[in-house]
């Protein structure tokens, strides 16, 4: 029986780090499942950032082609629905910030989009020229 005692001492050791290293692998992939958690949160509010702008470019196109033109150099508010800055659990502040008219009679616009989701805020900043079409444009 003692023989077999001795055999048998190095086994316990052996299970006891097989044990350790897969808690460690464990623990590294939960740890890549959060990051990659957090980097489709925030993939999903630079999204709708975007769309934001694009929704906000539209309507200023739309005063400007209208001749309801705004004002240059000042900031705009958010033009849109209020229930479209509360999307996807985040909340959304959009403005537009235009610049002077240049002699073409084209307007810098910059719109600036903000969001706070999931405990994550961010920022983004897009640029475009307004004007208005040709007289041929508006016949069509």
């Amino acid at each position: 029986m003692k023989q077999e005692k001795n055999n048998e001492q190095g086994y316990i050791l052996l299970e006891t780090l097989g044990i350790s290293l897969m808690l460690l692998a464990m623990t590294g992939c939960l740890l890549f499942y959060r990051q990659a958690a957090a980097l489709r949160c925030a993939d999903a509010a630079r999204t709708t950032a975007l769309y934001l702008a694009r929704e906000e470019f539209s309507r200023l196109q739309w005063m400007e082609q209208n001749e309801e033109s705004f004002s240059a150099s000042s900031v705009q508010p958010w033009l849109g629905s209020p229930d479209s800055l509360r999307q996807n659990g985040g909340i959304y502040r959009v403005r537009a910030e235009t610049g002077s008219r240049d002699s073409t009679g084209m307007v810098s616009v910059v719109v600036v989009v903000q969001w706070e989701k999931s405990g994550f805020s961010g920022e983004q900043r897009f640029r475009r020229l307004i004007g208005r079409h040709g007289q041929e444009s508006k016949r069509m």
